[in-house]
């Protein structure tokens, strides 16, 4: 006789990607509880690894090099934006003394 597995095993997995897991908004580098089908299908597209300690270390690893790698782009585009203004500034007071000049 068959007997059918009323609970589906639970698997510890670390989110790859950010993504909704049951209605709730999960980050990248959180451990999450998913059934085993969910994990398998999950794995399969490379959004979830096991959640074994170098997994995690290493996706958390990845995302704080891309929050590092976003925060210098942001300052490097900051600062372009106060160079424009300095130019447009110095390119202002240029033509306003090339008037007065006149």
């Amino acid at each position: 006789m068959l007997s059918m597995n009323s609970k589906p095993a639970q698997v510890e997995a670390v989110l790859c990607m950010d993504m909704l897991i049951n209605g709730e908004e999960c980050a990248t580098g959180e451990v999450v509880e998913l059934s085993a089908r969910e994990f398998k299908y999950l794995h399969t597209y490379d959004r979830v690894l096991p959640a074994t300690e170098k997994n995690v270390a290493a996706i958390r690893a990845q995302v704080k090099a891309k929050k590092q790698a976003a925060e210098k782009q942001a300052a490097a585009a900051d600062e372009l934006g106060t160079t424009k203004a300095q130019l447009a500034l110095a390119l202002a007071r240029i033509v306003e003394l090339e008037k007065g000049a006149k």
